[in-house]
């Protein structure tokens, strides 16, 4: 009896001890154990953890526009990482940081094709293993101090024009904004220098006065930023133009629905005229399709406009008989008749070259028009994340005096805008313009 008793009382605790070793709690512990038993597994952890962190770091540098200057360290601690292994590491962890806001924006940009979160999550994912693959590639394990420099200048150079210039956004090159305010291609080539500089003293095999020789070259160019961003005043845009900011959300599918957000806004242009001003400029597509009806309401204001000498700058989208799009600015009154089409419509979103509802690329197109005798770059909102389009404007003659942009966010954490913006206004503050953004929410 007694002995029976024994068994089924051992029986119970090994089929609970069973239960347990099954649960989900058992699984995790065991997975700590384990991972705190191989220290190469606990090191690997451990370093994607810093390298995520440094990458929160370097994002949350963009949230405020002074800070962006420490993205001139980027290359040095890209070659500084023991092997191409650790490299992918930093690299992607990195991005993984910069980029986590895509995740929410993507749930409420497709939420009309009803994405789960994992193909949101797919999506970060993705996009951030696409923008870490021409650093990992360029990467060079105990480099030379020669071939250090030689790899930070081409994978400066890789990254800056097409096509990884449209595509690769938050890029080190950046920082000449806020390093060397108004000194345009000067303060370009000085950023460049300066984080070859920084590569040069970390690998250089001199010793004392030989490597003091690097050290003070730093000193010598952050004492020029010192005295650049103490020189500069910001600019202000022309007298008589402003942009117009709405919170109208995502566009209407209905037409009752689109024909009174029309109507609203020739409203808000109409106060714009009211107060005297000369160039109004509105949201990315904030008009929806530009067809004849929309065209037809939008004329009633036109006569007003070319009474007062003002113009209205519109964001829109062309439709095309194929089902294709373009996403454009077109602008009314006074040097009216302009379209100026995207360059770069947003990746998957927009622009989907293997769809037919395509919204075009444009990229040999100028970026820039005039209106009331006044020379304009203009960005169309994701165009404002990277570097490229605004600083291609600068490269041909004339070269703008004011920067316009013009978004539509409704679908963004404010986060993700904020470092969109802050680009925008780094490479408008290197050539020392101007800058007017006008923001659905």
């Amino acid at each position: 009896m007694g002995t029976n008793s024994h068994k089924n009382r051992g029986t119970k605790w090994k089929l609970k001890k069973d239960r347990v070793k099954q649960s989900p709690k058992w699984q995790v512990t065991k997975l700590i154990i384990n991972l705190i038993k191989s220290r190469k597994m606990l090191f690997g952890f451990l370093f994607f953890l810093l390298a995520f962190g440094l990458g929160v770091m370097f994002a949350s540098s963009f949230y405020w526009l002074p800070s962006i200057t420490i993205m001139a360290l980027f290359p040095m601690v890209w070659l500084s990482m023991q092997n191409r292994k650790y490299c992918f590491v930093f690299i992607y962890s990195f991005y993984l940081a910069m980029n986590l806001e895509e995740i929410p924006d993507a749930l409420r940009f497709f939420a009309g094709d009803h994405i789960s979160p994992s193909i949101a999550v797919l999506i970060w994912l993705g996009h951030s293993f696409f923008m870490a693959l021409p650093w990992v590639m360029g990467y060079c394990k105990n480099p030379t101090c020669k071939q250090a420099v030689i790899r930070t200048f081409l994978i400066t150079l890789v990254l800056f024009v097409p096509p990884f210039g449209y595509f690769i956004w938050l890029q080190p090159i950046t920082a000449a904004g806020v390093l060397f305010p108004g000194y345009g291609w000067l303060g370009f080539a000085l950023t460049v220098l300066l984080m070859l500089l920084f590569v040069a003293l970390r690998f250089t095999k001199f010793r004392g006065d030989d490597k003091q020789v690097f050290a003070w070259m730093i000193v010598l160019l952050l004492g020029c930023s010192l005295l650049a961003n103490l020189g500069y005043t910001k600019p202000k845009p022309p007298e008589g133009w402003a942009a117009v900011n709405t919170h109208l959300g995502a566009a209407p599918h209905d037409y009752f629905s689109l024909a009174y957000r029309q109507f609203a806004l020739m409203n808000l242009a109409q106060e714009g005229l009211n107060q005297g001003y000369k160039v109004l400029i509105f949201p990315e597509n904030i008009a929806v399709d530009w067809m004849p009806g929309t065209i037809n309401q939008w004329q009633a204001i036109s006569p007003e406009l070319k009474a007062k000498r003002a113009t209205l700058i519109l964001g829109a989208q062309l439709d095309h008989q194929d089902g294709s799009f373009d996403n454009v600015l077109v602008t009314l009154g006074e040097d009216g008749g302009q379209v100026l089409p995207a360059r770069q419509p947003m990746p998957l979103g927009l622009w989907k070259p293997w769809s037919i509802e395509n919204y075009h690329a444009h990229w040999l197109g100028s970026g820039k028009f005039k209106v009331q005798g006044v020379e304009v770059a203009y960005l169309i909102c994701y165009e404002q994340m990277i570097n490229w389009p605004l600083l291609a404007s600068f490269m041909t003659s004339p070269t703008p005096q004011v920067v316009i942009s013009s978004a539509n966010q409704w679908f963004s954490t404010y986060s993700g805008y904020l470092k969109q913006h802050d680009v925008m206004l780094a490479n408008a503050r290197l050539f020392g313009v101007p800058t007017l953004t006008a923001v659905n929410h």
